[in-house]
């Protein structure tokens, strides 16, 4: 969990502590498993990740990005914005992700899974450059 985000939402100290425990708590050690059975097309591998209630799916491409599907064991839907961002840290460090929203006619919502676009190592977007 960010702790600025925590900070600007005037979460003290303590509490800020107790909640980001919490959230390593709930979300568990991430362990990846290749898995050459899972790979599809020429791009590139695929690898698993999972927790006591989170997996992850990823797909990395030749251009250095990494798509990663992301979803919850009991198939339940609604993964929040931190815990997203907690998995993202955990599994890919200080990188650089997006989500795409598609226009309505590319929407594709058949199951309670969540995308992440990793950037790869070392991108800044151009706002960020300015």
């Amino acid at each position: 969990m960010n702790r600025d985000i925590l900070n600007d939402l005037g979460v003290g100290r303590l509490e800020r502590r107790r909640l980001i425990k919490a959230m390593a708590k709930r979300l568990g050690p991430f362990e990846f498993e290749e898995r050459p059975d899972l790979e599809t097309g020429p791009s590139g591998r695929s690898r698993m990740a999972a927790s006591g209630i989170f997996w992850c799916q990823e797909k990395k491409e030749k251009n250095g990005w990494v798509r990663a599907m992301i979803g919850r064991h009991d198939k339940r839907a609604g993964i929040s914005w931190p815990e997203l961002q907690r998995i993202k840290c955990v599994l890919y460090g200080d990188r650089w992700a997006v989500q795409c929203y598609p226009p309505e006619t590319k929407v594709t919502d058949v199951a309670n899974i969540y995308w992440l676009f990793v950037a790869p190592e070392g991108w800044i977007p151009e706002w960020q450059q300015l």
